[in-house]
């Protein structure tokens, strides 16, 4: 049993991508949000560089997505569990989730995308280190279970 809540961990908290620091995010969605959150009218790289921060925050998105959905699974597993033990194990795998999940949609992108601006700019400290989407995804649309309403 625990060895199943152990690769469940492993699976849904991977990262989307762990290779970008903020300030590289930052700069490639800064151009993609001041050109309106289109492409088109941008140079080659700029199109690479809008198309590479809407791709990251997607993922993100359906990370999160795929976390909140998933607690409630593992919540109800929780509850089918005979030993005490294990019901404590799978409830905390699914607050875990819950912590690191969105209710952001995919039609909720530029709003997120504009939220990850706004942070990283507030915050220059953060420049150097990878977007961590706790930051400016799950505490501003978070995961809505009975474990975070």
């Amino acid at each position: 049993m625990r060895i199943l809540l152990t690769t469940i961990v492993f699976i849904i908290f991977a990262s989307p991508s762990w290779s970008i620091s903020n300030e590289t995010l930052l700069k490639h969605c800064k151009q993609f949000a001041n050109n309106g959150f289109e492409s088109s009218g941008l140079s080659e790289g700029g199109i690479i560089g809008s198309t590479v921060c809407w791709s990251y925050i997607l993922s993100a998105i359906e990370q999160g997505q795929e976390n909140c959905e998933a607690s409630i699974i593992v919540d109800s597993l929780a509850n089918k569990q005979k030993k005490a033990i294990d019901r404590v194990d799978f409830k905390g795998v699914a607050t875990g989730m819950v912590l690191r999940g969105t209710s952001a949609k995919h039609e909720d992108l530029y709003a997120v995308i504009q939220n990850f601006i706004n942070f990283v700019e507030n915050n220059p400290k953060e420049f150097k280190y990878i977007p961590n989407a706790e930051n400016w995804l799950y505490r501003d649309w978070p995961c809505k279970t009975k474990y975070r309403n």
